[in-house]
């Protein structure tokens, strides 16, 4: 069984939808950039045709392959609020070797993990689930930040978390010269746990959400936000578009950059929660996270309004000019 196949025999059923994201990630000076290749979703149970051709797209495009810990409940479903179903609890460990996160994990009183995955410059660490969490999903996330704070992990406890797929090349600035080194499983096992010998970990978990943008009487409320799969052709080619401008921002110029982003995206109406997944791991939004995130977009949803309404307050006068004048 390749590293790949024992990992989703690991944290999935076959029927299950697989979310993975090709991401190229690099260093600029001290700052980390990254773009976003592309993405795609496959049933768990036919991975393993699948394996070599994203491999080579991997190699193809210098990107790290990425994949949704938890089941996706449709194609183009990876934001947090759409999670319906938590199969595993996990880790993530930067800069930490296998056996010293294991000494962690014995440490810390928790069992044994299930999927013990090599990275490559860290490790991850995988705990599968007795049952499956499918109601009130989002207590999980307080358990996964509770249990990093006590192992030392990365900020990674949000549902929609994806991580790299054993049996691929972590590529981490690849463009600037540097060998990828192989992610792998270090070790499995058909351990299953249940969600209560991990609940007395919990922490709350405070989401921050952007505040509503200032909507003028005069332009009407925005219906609910498109989701990305729901564009036309057109739209998602120019929004791909402006993700690679922002992505390609120099020193100086992301904030600009993100913000003239985030515009496009609320120009075209989409749901910032649906957009969020596309971008997480990109530039300044991944090293700031959602809260910069948040903000950029709550601004600029307010630019776009605040258009709007002088384009209607425009069009107003020029009605009543017709009006008075020619009595249109």
């Amino acid at each position: 069984m390749t590293d790949a196949q024992q990992y989703l025999a690991a944290l999935f059923e076959p029927a299950d939808l697989v979310e993975v994201r090709f991401i190229e990630t690099w260093t600029e000076g001290d700052r980390k950039r990254s773009a976003f290749v592309s993405r795609h979703t496959y049933p768990a149970g036919v991975w393993p045709g699948a394996v070599p051709e994203v491999v080579e797209c991997s190699r193809r495009t210098r990107a790290n392959v990425f994949v949704g810990v938890c089941p996706r409940p449709g194609r183009d479903k990876g934001r947090t609020r759409d999670i319906a179903v938590v199969r595993s609890l996990w880790l993530d460990l930067d800069r930490c070797r296998p056996a010293e996160a294991l000494a962690r994990v014995a440490g810390a009183g928790l069992p044994d993990p299930s999927l013990v995955v090599d990275s490559g410059h860290g490790t991850h660490l995988y705990w599968r689930l007795a049952e499956p969490v499918t109601t009130e999903v989002a207590r999980v996330e307080g358990v996964i930040k509770g249990l990093a704070g006590w192992v030392g992990g990365d900020h990674t406890h949000d549902l929609a978390r994806v991580l790299r797929l054993p049996g691929t090349m972590n590529r981490k600035d690849e463009r600037n010269g540097e060998s990828p080194v192989p992610c792998l499983v270090h070790s499995a096992t058909d351990g299953r746990h249940p969600l209560s010998a991990f609940e007395g970990f919990a922490v709350e978990v405070v989401r921050p959400k952007a505040g509503p943008a200032a909507r003028p009487k005069a332009v009407p409320a925005a219906g609910p936000g498109v989701a990305v799969g729901g564009l036309t052709k057109a739209q998602r080619a120019a929004l791909d578009r402006a993700i690679e401008r922002s992505a390609a921002a120099g020193a100086g110029t992301r904030s600009q950059a993100d913000y003239a982003l985030c515009v496009w995206a609320s120009k075209l109406g989409v749901d910032p929660d649906d957009f969020w997944p596309l971008i997480e791991h990109m530039g300044k939004f991944g090293e700031a996270g959602h809260r910069y995130f948040a903000r950029t977009w709550a601004k600029a949803e307010a630019a776009v309004h605040e258009g709007r309404r002088q384009a209607a307050d425009k069009l107003s006068v020029m009605e009543k000019t017709l009006s008075d004048r020619y009595g249109v």
